[in-house]
């Protein structure tokens, strides 16, 4: 039908025609495809620099926490320290208030226990007040 309509010696030149629009269209496909995957590639790099931004600001946050906590163990560890260095002190100052102790309660039951004829109560007295000045003091 086709031949009829145009003959034999135009079918050529339709089937050029029909060839490079079929070329054209495949070069704007080929075209649209490129600019595509240039975009493609480019999103992706983008993308890949977004990512390696966030892994640094990550590192960095991981590494200022790892210091802080770092310094939070090391200040945990001095006040475990001192705290224990502390108690020794307190048990040894609470040792020697109690030796004292026991050697001011032992003079005041040595003066109590002295007859009322050696001693007069002024003399009583005075012992009870040097004792309590000796371990207010002390």
């Amino acid at each position: 039908m086709i031949q009829k309509i145009l003959g034999w010696r135009w079918l050529p030149h339709v089937l050029t025609g029909l060839a490079v629009v079929a070329l054209v269209v495949l070069a704007k496909v080929a075209l649209h495809q490129r600019d595509e995957a240039r975009k493609l590639a480019e999103s992706r790099q983008q993308t890949i620099t977004q990512l390696e931004g966030r892994i640094r600001s990550d590192a960095d946050l991981i590494k200022q926490r790892d210091t802080l906590i770092a310094a939070q163990n090391a200040g945990i560890e001095a006040i475990s320290k001192q705290r224990a260095e502390d108690r020794v002190i307190y048990l040894k100052q609470y040792a020697a208030a109690d030796e004292r102790a026991r050697d001011h309660d032992d003079r005041a039951a040595q003066i109590m226990a002295l007859p009322n004829d050696q001693i007069d109560e002024l003399a009583q007295c005075r012992a009870s007040r040097t004792l309590l000045e000796q371990e207010l003091t002390q």
